[in-house]
C-alpha cells in the first residue's frame, strides 16, 4: 500500500497503562482504548464512591411489644398526633393510652386505667390538652403537663362513645356514640352541652 495513503488513514495510538494504577483517570482511559480493567478495579471504584458519602447513624429499631405487654394493652383502636407533630398517642383496648416520641417511635408514657373500659378515640384540642372517649360512656380531658389525673370527665351519652371531633375556631368538641346521639360541647368556658342530636334509637332485646 502506498506510504502516502497509509499516512492519511486513522490508526490507534498505543499508550502505556500502568496495571497497578486504579485511579479514575486510568480507568476512564482504559475504557476509551477498549481495554479491560484489571481485576479488583470495580471494588476500588465502589469503595471510593461510597466512602465519600456522609455517614449517618441509624437509630436502633424500637423494641416491639412482647406478648405480655400486648395482652396488657390490647389492640390499638385509634392514633392521634399532637399539633406540633412531636407526640403520637395511641388509644388502647385495655383501658389505657400510650404516648410515643414521634421522632424515634419510643413509648415515653403509659397511662393505665385511663377509663373503666376500652379507649376508642383520642383527639388533640390544643398544644397540651387532648380528649379521650371510651365504652364506659364518658369523655375525659387531659393535660400533657400533668397526666396523673384527667382534668375533666364529661357524661351525656348512654352507650359506648366512639368518636371525637374538634373545631378550634368555635372551641367546640363533637362526640358520637352507639346510642345514636351526637353531642356538641362548649370548651371555651365552663364545659357544657350546647347541642344534642339523636340520629336514631334502638332497643336491644335479650
Amino acid at each position: 500500500m502506498d506510504d502516502e495513503i497509509c499516512e492519511n488513514l486513522p490508526f490507534r495510538i498505543s499508550h502505556p497503562v500502568n496495571n497497578n494504577d486504579h485511579s479514575f483517570q486510568t480507568v476512564l482511559r482504559q475504557r476509551e482504548l477498549g481495554l479491560k480493567n484489571k481485576c479488583g478495579t470495580e471494588d476500588f471504584i465502589f469503595s471510593k464512591l461510597y466512602t465519600s458519602f456522609d455517614k449517618f447513624e441509624i437509630p436502633q429499631t424500637p423494641r416491639p411489644l412482647q406478648c405480655e405487654e400486648r395482652r396488657k394493652y390490647g389492640g390499638i383502636f385509634n392514633l392521634e398526633f399532637s399539633l406540633d407533630g412531636r407526640l403520637l398517642v395511641a388509644a388502647c383496648e385495655e383501658k389505657s393510652f400510650l404516648l410515643y416520641d414521634a421522632s424515634n417511635q419510643r413509648c415515653i408514657k403509659t397511662i393505665t386505667e385511663a377509663h373503666t373500659n376500652c379507649v376508642n378515640c383520642v383527639r388533640f384540642l390544643d398544644t397540651y390538652s387532648f380528649a379521650t372517649c371510651s365504652d364506659d360512656m364518658s369523655i375525659k380531658l387531659w393535660d400533657l403537663r400533668n397526666l396523673r389525673k384527667e382534668t375533666k370527665v364529661l357524661y351525656g351519652h348512654s352507650n359506648w362513645v366512639k368518636n371525637i371531633e374538634f373545631s378550634e375556631p368555635e372551641g367546640t368538641m363533637v362526640t358520637s356514640a352507639f346510642d345514636g346521639s351526637i353531642y356538641t360541647w362548649d370548651l371555651k368556658g365552663k364545659t357544657r352541652i350546647i347541642d344534642f342530636i339523636m340520629l336514631y334509637s334502638f332497643l336491644v332485646v335479650l
